[in-house]
C-alpha cells in the first residue's frame, strides 16, 4: 500500500486517479457538483454499457453550479436512461456522507466494482474518501476514477481541494493508504 508523504498530496495518487481507466462494474455513482459535466460524463460511460446502474449522489440544495440529485435524475430520463437504472441518493450534505450513503447501497446489493465520477480537481479527494468508507464498512470494493475534464480546471480549485483533504485527513475521512 502506498501512503501520504508529510503534508503534501503524493504525485503518483493523483497521476493515478486522473489517469485510470473505467473498467466493466455494477454501478456508475455521480457526484453532485459541476453543472452538468459530472452527469453527461456518468451518461456517456452509461451508454458504452461500462455499467448497467447509475447513482446520482448528493443532497444540497441546488445552486449556479450544483444539481440536486432529482435534477440529476431528470437529465439522465430525458437522455433516455430508464428510470429503473438510475438510484437516487438524496442524504448526503459532503463527500463524506456521499461516501458513506454509497457505500451502503453497495454493500446492500453486494457489488464489488464502481466507477466514480467527479470533477478533475475534486477526483483525488473523493477517491480517498471512498477508500475509507470502504475501510470503514469492512467490504471489498474496486473503485475505477472517471474524472470529468470537461469543467475549466484552475489551479485554485485544485489547491483548495488540497486544504479539503487535510481537513478530511484531521478528521479521518480519507484513508491513509492507497493503491
Amino acid at each position: 500500500m502506498k501512503q501520504f508523504i508529510g503534508e503534501t498530496l503524493n504525485e503518483q495518487l493523483v497521476y493515478l486517479v486522473l489517469n485510470d481507466t473505467p473498467q466493466k462494474s455494477n454501478a456508475i455513482v455521480c457526484l453532485q457538483g459541476d453543472g452538468q459535466n459530472r452527469i453527461k460524463k456518468s451518461l456517456e460511460l452509461f451508454k458504452k454499457k461500462l455499467a448497467p446502474v447509475i447513482i446520482v449522489s448528493g443532497g444540497l440544495p441546488e445552486n449556479s453550479f450544483s444539481f440536486s440529485a432529482t435534477k440529476m435524475e431528470n437529465f439522465l430520463i430525458k437522455n433516455k436512461v430508464p428510470k429503473n437504472k438510475i438510484i437516487i441518493e438524496a442524504k448526503s450534505q459532503n463527500t463524506f456522507e456521499q461516501a458513506t450513503e454509497v457505500i451502503k447501497i453497495f454493500k446492500k446489493n453486494n457489488w464489488k466494482k464502481m466507477i466514480l465520477v467527479a470533477s478533475a480537481f475534486h477526483q483525488p479527494r473523493a477517491f480517498l474518501t471512498f477508500l475509507k468508507a470502504i475501510e470503514n464498512s469492512k467490504i471489498k470494493l474496486q473503485i475505477f476514477n472517471a474524472p470529468c475534464k470537461d469543467y475549466p480546471q484552475k489551479l485554485d480549485l485544485f489547491n483548495l481541494e488540497l486544504k479539503k483533504i487535510k481537513e478530511y485527513q484531521i478528521k479521518g475521512h480519507v484513508a491513509k493508504k492507497w493503491n
